[in-house]
């Protein structure tokens, strides 16, 4: 496994471009289908794909007031990405 395509992961996560349409229905499902899809786009393999996006979720839901605009989403996916790879590498 590539760790420099692991630990890049999710780099465009809340991308304005690609956000746009999902994000106005649920923000929170759309923020996993973007986190897979750009995981899978920088080559994780998909037990690290589930993993980390997994736990990116879960730090999500844990805020008290989760963010929901496009540069706060990504400002948590920045702060918080690394971390959850590689809890998900080690829970291989």
């Amino acid at each position: 496994m590539a760790l420099g395509a692991t630990t890049g992961l999710l780099t465009a996560t809340a991308d304005p471009v690609q956000v746009v349409e999902p994000m106005d229905a649920n923000p929170l499902e759309a923020y996993q289908q973007i986190c897979q899809a750009e995981a899978r786009h920088q080559g994780a393999p998909e037990a690290i794909v589930q993993g980390s996006c997994q736990c990116l979720q879960q730090r999500l839901e844990s805020l008290e007031q989760p963010p929901h605009a496009r540069d706060d989403l990504k400002a948590f996916t920045e702060e918080n990405r690394l971390a959850c790879v590689f809890q998900a590498i080690l829970e291989l």
